[in-house]
């Protein structure tokens, strides 16, 4: 008699693990970058831009805080190319 066992019943009894100590370092390490790198975005951004967002320059770090792991995975704004801004200059003469 051949005893079949099931992998998911096996493994209700023993959740899986969260991680060794690597991963948590791991994971913690790239989230304590993302939020540097969206602080560095937000500090780049001038007043005008802020005010617009609707947060002031000292509220930024807590701001950033305040953001789970899926928010701190977008990507931020990026400066406007050099190319970008030459084709502005061209109709702001046109205007």
């Amino acid at each position: 008699m051949t005893q079949h066992f099931n992998a998911a019943a096996m493994n209700a009894n023993h959740p899986p693990k969260q991680g060794g100590f690597m991963r948590r370092w791991l994971r913690d390490a790239n989230q304590s970058w993302k939020r540097r790198k969206m602080i560095a975005a937000f500090e780049a951004m001038d007043d005008f831009v802020l005010n617009d967002i609707g947060i002031h320059r000292s509220e930024i770090k807590r701001f950033v805080e305040s953001l789970d792991s899926r928010e701190l995975g977008m990507a931020p704004v990026a400066p406007a190319s050099k190319a970008a801004c030459d084709n502005l200059g061209d109709l702001r003469l046109v205007a």
